[in-house]
């Protein structure tokens, strides 16, 4: 079998995949795998043999994956009750720090040891995540501490594109959140002790300390991205533009920063006349802290594993097989935690790199940069050297792109058409910051002139680099957002690419030629084109998020060409809009909003005014009829809307909303209750967002006239969800 790891991890994926689908039981699989382990080897037949041990491998993922979901009997996640309790365990994991005006917060993961709850002391097992806030506590890796504090369930997925933080912690293992509040509510009982990752991260965060001293915000933040991987700190507005322009996984530690540090000590210790052997041995050793070091995330576990092989190859004195690497590196991740197998950053990430390492090699390039000499002698030519470089940056970044577009847009839902020339100016220069910081980075813990004679090179890199960005991601349909895409597209592109790996390379060759791509692709466009005109929304949508301290409701006109947003959502510290609604118009496809209402001035309905207008465009602005002399905030957001040069219009109490085809919008306030009444052929839907709360406690109400029956809509607003009336 050629390149065995390759179907090996292929088939033992597969059997996570299943296993989790159908929640298959591992002892089914157990006991197939000890009938088909001892025949593999009597089959003499290749055929045979390779499909029996094929099949045990997927019996192993399915093992793995049902082993994975076991939780024994005293784990946390069957503790039904919640509420206030004591808990004691250990840190597991670095604390970070993050700080909003006077509110600091320390999060970490704790491994339990036991809770105190209702006077009674239970022994528990499994992992919480922890918020300390305002503790003045400095926590270490490895410390164990008690807790007092709320212990609670974490909240899943309730609006349409909206991240789903339950379901992220539980691919970590972990199933409660607890959150604590002051200085009493920690006390250490025990320090860690000096282990080896206690070291590790210690000399990680020396590293990121000395680079805060040595480089200015936010320059250090995005140098201590690149080296080590802390990418937390890094301002929203700069986060903003690497993801319009396509180039977000620069930020990200990955295989090209293990590659950079692993292949600049091998070169160095080369040019100082070390033995290969002993060269691949401290340069294994080197890679595998830096992997430590740098966060141990599945791209950079992927790049080490891949690196490791390498080293050892040479070691042995044999050649490794690049594509047999990524398989081993596959199936090691996924036998150690199967988990990984439905995280993002992992997909991404292998796919990514098969894209590259199946495309690329068959554009010969290594020999672009030569040319023949009179003698017939190949010499090599600067300048199409130059061009090779670019030329390899651009077939590797189309090659990523064609691995894993659907997955970006499947979990990012924004396409960067402008990323090509993203990636072909920023890249080198974040390449030679990586380098360049890597050389340097010695000299920032000697005297402070030494280091200020040498950083100016990553420093003036990046610099120049989100400068670039920042002009880049401001040029008009530098990105866009698109719909979710329903998964079976997903299935179907993959399958596509598979099936046409899998042909025999005669009728491979045959499907690669020019007018048959070329058709494929054309027909492909017109078929996208004409399936997105045939199902035009000919329908009025109304959509009712509701946010824990906000209203707000979501108009998608007929045929989608105007839509009007009432209200934004809370901004800080929540930030509703920036996980609610946000999320919620990118996965409508929103790019523009036609209008924005504003029912009042409070913070709960303007807080994301600022924000929602600086990732979408907006043309109109309606504020009630007493705005015309607002008070101090007031003041601020028409300030805001006159920099921005957007149309204000004014509502009085009762007043028609003028400019969408096929709707009748009437706006209508009265004190404190204020609603909007929709007509749309011959249905009346009546929207009550600031009403009185009942006896009930729900204080936001539906009402639909026009049906066969009238219906009215109760829904609490103090749980985020989201419901949507199609009127046709």
């Amino acid at each position: 079998m050629r390149r065995p790891f390759v179907w090996l991890g292929g088939s033992f994926a597969l059997g996570i995949l299943i296993s989790r689908t159908f929640s298959l039981p591992p002892l089914f699989s157990f006991f197939l795998l000890l009938v088909f382990i001892p025949t593999v080897f009597l089959y003499k037949r290749r055929i045979f043999f390779l499909g029996v041990l094929l099949f045990t491998f997927f019996l192993l993922g399915v093992l793995a994956e049902g082993t994975d979901r076991f939780l024994p009997p005293d784990h946390i996640s069957r503790f039904e009750q919640e509420g206030r309790m004591a808990l004691t365990g250990k840190i597991i994991s670095l604390p970070e720090s993050t700080k909003k005006g006077r509110r600091e917060m320390i999060s970490f993961i704790l491994d339990l040891d036991d809770l105190y709850f209702e006077r009674e002391l239970r022994k528990v097992s499994g992992r919480v995540q922890v918020f300390l806030f305002n503790s003045d506590v400095s926590l270490e890796y490895g410390d164990r501490i008690r807790l007092w504090g709320n212990l609670q369930s974490p909240e899943g997925k309730a609006n349409p594109g909206q991240f789903d933080y339950k379901r992220y912690l539980e691919n970590e293992k972990i199933f409660r959140v607890f959150q604590a509040f002051g200085p009493r509510s920690v006390r250490i009982l025990t320090r860690g002790s000096g282990s080896f990752l206690k070291k590790i991260l210690a000399v990680r965060l020396a590293i990121k300390d000395r680079l805060d001293r040595s480089f200015s915000f936010p320059e250090n933040e995005v140098i201590a991205a690149l080296l080590i991987g802390m990418q937390k700190k890094i301002p929203e507005e700069i986060r903003d533009d690497f993801v319009r322009t396509g180039t977000m996984h620069i930020l990200a530690v990955s295989g090209l920063n293990v590659s950079i540090v692993g292949g600049l000590l091998y070169f160095l210790m080369r040019l100082a006349g070390f033995p290969q052997k002993l060269n691949a041995f401290i340069s294994l050793i080197f890679v595998s802290i830096y992997v430590l070091i740098s966060g141990y995330n599945a791209p950079v576990l992927r790049a080490g594993i891949m690196g490791a092989i390498l080293m050892g190859g040479l070691l042995i004195e044999r050649e490794s097989e690049i594509l047999n690497s990524l398989g081993i590196a596959f199936f090691a991740l996924l036998f150690f935690k199967p988990q990984n197998l439905f995280l993002p950053g992992f997909q991404l990430s292998f796919l990514s790199v098969l894209a590259i390492l199946l495309i690329v090699p068959r554009f010969n390039i290594e020999s672009f940069g030569t040319e023949k000499n009179l003698l017939g002698v190949r010499r090599r030519s600067f300048w199409r050297g130059v061009l090779r470089f670019y030329l390899s940056i651009f077939l590797a970044t189309a090659a990523a792109t064609v691995g894993t577009l659907p997955l970006v847009l499947y979990y990012f839902r924004i396409a960067s058409p402008i990323s090509f020339l993203a990636n072909l100016s920023i890249v080198p220069l974040m390449n030679l910051a990586t380098f360049s910081g890597f050389l340097i980075l010695p000299s920032l813990f000697a005297p402070d002139w030494v280091g200020a004679c040498l950083k100016w090179l990553p420093l003036l890199s990046v610099k120049v680099s989100l400068v670039l960005n920042h002009l880049l991601a401001r040029i008009p349909f530098a990105s866009f957002y698109v719909p979710s895409l329903p998964m079976y597209l997903l299935w179907i592109y993959y399958g596509v690419i598979l099936v046409f790996f899998l042909l025999p390379r005669e009728r491979r060759k045959r499907l690669a030629s020019g007018w048959v791509l070329s058709t494929i692709f054309v027909s492909t466009l017109v078929i996208g084109i004409f399936v997105s005109l045939i199902h035009r929304d000919s329908s009025l949508r109304i959509h009712i998020l509701h946010l824990k301290q906000g209203r707000v409701v979501f108009f998608q006109f007929p045929g989608g060409i105007a839509n009007l947003l009432m209200n934004t959502g809370k901004g800080k510290p929540q930030d509703e809009w920036k996980w609610v609604v946000k999320p919620f118009l990118m996965s409508r496809g929103v790019q523009t909003l036609s209008a924005i209402l504003l029912s009042s001035f409070e913070s709960r309905d303007i807080g994301g005014l600022e924000g929602l207008m600086s990732h979408f465009k907006c043309e109109t602005v309606f504020l009630p009829r007493q705005s015309r002399h607002p008070s101090t905030k007031g003041k601020g957001i028409l300030g805001l809307l006159r920099r921005r040069k957007v149309k204000v219009q004014f509502l009085s109490a009762q007043q028609r909303i003028e400019g969408f085809t096929d709707v009748r919008l009437e706006w209508f306030a009265d004190g404190k209750d204020s609603f909007m009444k929709v007509q749309y052929q011959g249905k009346n839907v009546l929207v009550v967002f600031e009403g009185t709360p009942d006896a009930s406690g729900e204080d936001f109400v539906i009402k639909v006239e026009g049906l066969k029956e009238a219906k009215t809509f109760q829904i609490n607003s103090h749980k985020s969800q989201v419901e949507s009336f199609p009127l046709k």
